[in-house]
């Protein structure tokens, strides 16, 4: 909570870091914060130190779609920034083109669309999110349709991420034995940070996929409880990474956290 907001202040206060790169930045500190204050804080907590749904069947559905629509949102952004870290190492020269400040904007307010919509379907289905103890979490179905979508989009985008990511490592290299070079050595080390970053949610979020996957091929939810028990954890976990490594690799987050102590 204090990371993400901490992370958004500092964007905002300075002006030098409003380029795409910290605009993507930011908007991914915007769900982890929403994962927190709108999802985890407010009703995963209670639930676990109950050990049941404290609340409304309004509020369960609440939780259901908001927590779908923030990860499905974090995901995207996820998978935009390793696109945009692809074009600022692997294709320098079509950097500024494909993510100008407007076409960044664009993409933010396209991913927020479709975030905010993918969990529809299933409300119009007439389908209800419920509570399920294990994951301490309002959930779909594991036979439902959007469960189906919903692994369809990470299959998707991890790939996509693992490719762009692969070559910039693989181009990186090229940079760093270079005389001269459009990428300097800061932007080399943000690139770094970023990949710390996605290996922080794919540590998060595969073992959370895996689980709904042998639930879904199942057909219901067949493992122990301590194991439902770390998919809520991972899931929660997974919005608290990224100010971490913000203050371990970036010297400027790293001075500007610093000052807001």
């Amino acid at each position: 909570l204090l990371g993400n907001s901490a992370t958004l202040l500092v964007i905002a206060k300075n002006r030098r870091l409003w380029g795409s790169t910290n605009m993507l930045i930011a908007c991914l500190a915007v769900f982890d914060l929403s994962m927190s204050v709108l999802n985890g804080l407010p009703f995963a907590a209670p639930s676990l130190a109950i050990g049941k749904w404290p609340f409304s069947y309004a509020a369960c559905q609440y939780m259901g779609y908001s927590g779908i629509a923030i990860a499905v949102g974090s995901m995207q952004t996820i998978s935009c920034i390793a696109v945009n870290r692809f074009y600022r190492v692997v294709r320098p020269t079509k950097f500024k083109r494909a993510f100008s400040v407007r076409s960044t904007a664009v993409y933010i307010v396209t991913l927020w669309v479709f975030a905010l919509i993918a969990p529809l379907p299933y409300i119009l289905e007439d389908e209800k999110f419920k509570f399920q103890p294990g994951k301490i979490l309002c959930f779909p179905s594991s036979e439902s349709g959007l469960q189906k979508g919903l692994h369809f989009i990470v299959l998707v985008l991890i790939p996509v991420i693992c490719y762009c990511y692969l070559r910039v490592y693989l181009k990186v290299p090229q940079h760093m034995v270079a005389v001269t070079t459009s990428i300097g050595a800061e932007e080399i080390a943000i690139t770094k940070t970023l990949v710390a970053i996605v290996l922080g949610y794919l540590c998060c979020w595969v073992p959370i996929l895996a689980i709904d996957l042998v639930d879904f091929f199942i057909g219901r939810l067949v493992m122990p409880r301590w194991v439902y028990l770390l998919y809520g954890y991972l899931a929660m976990l997974s919005s608290v990474t990224s100010p971490v490594i913000y203050a371990l690799l970036i010297p400027t987050f790293r001075r500007e956290y610093l000052k807001l102590i």
